[in-house]
């Protein structure tokens, strides 16, 4: 079934599920089952659609930029996609002689900004590495809620940070002076940390086969191993040689009952909601593990009715108690004083990329004795919270 087609049989069945929570009497066992049911089968078409919107995010990530190809490169609109694709292609297959040989190319005779390859690394131009960031989106869960920015350069940067939540203004009289109300502020830096994806290797057979889609399989690889690492960091990151995470900057806001080590009560998700300012719950969400999800998805609430619903448009977000939710694997799962559960304006975290990522290209004795070429990349990031007020706020497991 087309990707299309299974997001409109989720939404219908999204529509059966809502009319029957909103139907009239006792939400009971037969109702329940009714709902287990067709819980089940949205659960079925969202592997299908995952696996299918995975395939496609990174070509997605790698066509998106033709205009800024064609501009940045000084090439025609039509070889712009072309140009972005042959010059990394080049480099992976043939390293310094690929991106020479391609500079003579008379499609690109007028692109000579591509970057030449120094020290054995291959400066990775912005629109490959937004194919990258493309990929890295695919693992985590941070990206999809943090504010993001992009810096051409690793210099540290200091960013202010407030609590407004109980500022407001006044009623003067005519010729009566306002009254002064000094904004609390507070300072969060970002600095550039890092990372590597540590080394892919590749056959010469495969880096040979014109056929063979070496683009997409190397970035979609980095993707994977910097979405992870940076993601973890973003999530529970100690802020010591490394991002701060989010759940390591956020506030406490409710402390599971004694004896709850690994549950979550329907008032604990009340309390929680509530322990954030209005002010930010406009933007709120939930981000979780997909194993306290499991727990949630199984909760009712004070009238018996499921608290968790799917979407009811194509592509609306599902939702906990009428908030949408982020899964996180690297949010902590159900343990002693795990903090499992955040919630608020996810958007109040910032994370910094540096867009002078390289790539390198290795063919030392380590790799050319098994006719094997190595790849790895390095980029910088960081992130931390840019909140003071509570923005965001966790819900603890209990210690005992």
């Amino acid at each position: 079934m087309k990707l299309q087609a299974l997001r409109e049989k989720r939404v219908e069945i999204a529509n059966k599920m809502k009319a029957l929570v909103d139907a009239d009497g006792v939400w009971n066992s037969d109702r329940q089952t009714q709902f287990v049911a067709m819980q089940t089968e949205v659960e079925q078409i969202d592997q299908q659609i995952n696996a299918i919107q995975a395939a496609l995010t990174v070509q997605e990530g790698i066509a998106a930029n033709d205009q800024a190809t064609s501009q940045f490169r000084g090439v025609i609109l039509e070889n712009a996609a072309e140009l972005r694709r042959e010059m990394l292609v080049a480099f992976l297959r043939d390293g310094r002689d690929g991106v020479r040989a391609l500079q003579q190319d008379p499609r690109f005779t007028n692109a000579q900004t591509i970057a030449a390859p120094a020290g054995g690394g291959y400066l990775v131009p912005n629109e490959m590495y937004s194919s990258i960031l493309q990929a890295m989106k695919l693992f985590g869960g941070m990206r999809n809620l943090a504010t993001v920015v992009s810096t051409q350069t690793g210099a540290g940067l200091l960013f202010p940070v407030t609590d407004a939540t109980s500022e407001e203004g006044e009623i003067i009289g005519e010729n009566v002076p306002a009254n002064a109300q000094d904004t609390t502020f507070g300072q969060a830096s970002l600095n550039a940390y890092k990372y590597s994806s540590k080394t892919v290797a590749l056959s010469i057979e495969l880096l040979q086969d014109a056929a063979f889609d070496v683009e997409s399989y190397v970035v979609q690889l980095l993707g994977m191993r910097l979405g992870r690492i940076t993601n973890r960091h973003f999530t529970v990151g100690t802020g010591i040689g490394q991002p701060k995470g989010i759940i390591t900057a956020a506030p406490v806001g409710k402390v599971a009952g004694a004896g709850q080590t690994a549950t979550v009560l329907y008032d604990d998700l009340v309390d929680l909601e509530h322990s954030v300012d209005p002010i930010y719950r406009a933007n709120a969400s939930w981000m979780l593990h997909d194993s306290t999800l499991r727990v949630l998805k199984k909760m009712k609430d004070s009238m018996g009715r499921p608290l968790w619903m799917p979407g009811l448009e194509v592509k609306a977000p599902d939702t906990l108690s009428g908030y949408p939710y982020q899964i996180n694997q690297h949010m902590p799962a159900p343990a002693a004083n795990a903090k499992t559960i955040s919630f608020g304006d996810h958007g109040k975290y910032l994370i910094r990329d540096v867009l002078d990522t390289v790539l390198y290209r290795n063919t030392d004795s380590k790799y050319n004795e098994q006719g094997l070429v190595g790849f790895h990349a390095l980029a910088r990031h960081d992130g931390n919270m840019l909140d003071i007020g509570g923005a965001v706020k966790t819900f603890q497991q209990a210690a005992a």
